[in-house]
């Protein structure tokens, strides 16, 4: 009777012991694929903010690629009006030549100042992208510790003691969460550059004069939409729009300057053909 109650308690404890294992087992294995999905996630989302950089400086810089093409054709035909039309130009009356000469000049002038304008906010917000690529908005590639939580080793089993092997299976439900994966949230940028606009002081207001939004709510993605829509609630949970925002300030003039010089070429343009 004695020697059939211990076999009976050895082969309990066999059958636990190799049940416990193989949940074990089954549970690291979804524990290494969540940390693993979680990591890959990261790296994506981040992708995507590395793309929106790109998106928001390519038209920048193709902004500045027509306005030095247009300046440079405006400027060329000024320059074919003097080379071709200038030994025909009536003298009488002398007024008349003058103010021709002035918009010639005046033409070259704000087309050369154009094309400089758009070359060298091209130069800037190139230098910018590339400042904003290699500090601030870097994909979190997981490091060494990282991948090396995600594991589970036999020795974790082995270690938990004779209570986890033993224990019964939970038909009843309440799982214990003990092992569960923990969450990693992407580290917003650094590197010099502000996160949000709170960054630069509690009293700054913003340029509409309302204040900058200070919560992860809907009224900060309303804050963050125009009369063309928002970037969306992404945008609210990392700082890169704010930092680009800030960034633009150092070559967005230019674009400015150069697109009312181009207009001011093209108005003296027009009058030197009439």
């Amino acid at each position: 009777m004695l020697g059939t109650g211990i076999a009976s308690a050895v082969g309990y404890a066999a059958t636990a012991y190799s049940y416990n294992l193989g949940r074990f087992q089954y549970d690291s294995n979804q524990r290494q694929n969540s940390m693993h999905q979680t990591q890959n996630m990261r790296l994506a989302l981040w992708n995507l903010f590395r793309e929106d950089v790109r998106d928001l400086f390519e038209l920048t810089s193709s902004n500045m690629s027509t306005y030095m093409v247009v300046g440079t054709l405006i400027m060329s035909c000024a320059i074919s009006f003097i080379a071709i039309g200038y030994k025909d130009f009536p003298m009488d009356p002398p007024w008349l030549l003058l103010l021709w000469n002035n918009s010639v000049f005046c033409c070259i002038t704000f087309g050369l100042v154009s094309v400089w304008l758009a070359m060298h906010g091209s130069i800037s917000s190139n230098s910018a992208r590339v400042k904003i690529l290699t500090q601030a908005v870097r994909p979190p590639v997981p490091s060494v510790v990282e991948v090396q939580k995600a594991m589970r080793s036999q020795e974790h089993y082995e270690g938990l003691g004779g209570q986890a092997f033993l224990q019964p299976p939970q038909f009843l439900g309440g799982a214990s969460e003990k092992d569960v994966a923990p969450g990693h949230q992407p580290e917003a940028p650094g590197h010099g550059f502000s996160e949000r606009p709170e960054a630069h002081g509690p009293g700054r207001q913003m340029s509409d004069g309302s204040m900058p939004p200070t919560g992860m709510d809907g009224g900060m993605v309303a804050r963050l939409g125009d009369e063309d829509g928002g970037p969306g609630r992404s945008a609210v949970l990392y700082s890169h729009f704010w930092m680009l925002r800030r960034v633009q300030r150092g070559y967005a003039c230019f674009d400015a300057y150069s697109r009312i010089c181009l207009a001011v070429a093209a108005q003296q343009l027009l009058l030197v053909e009439a």
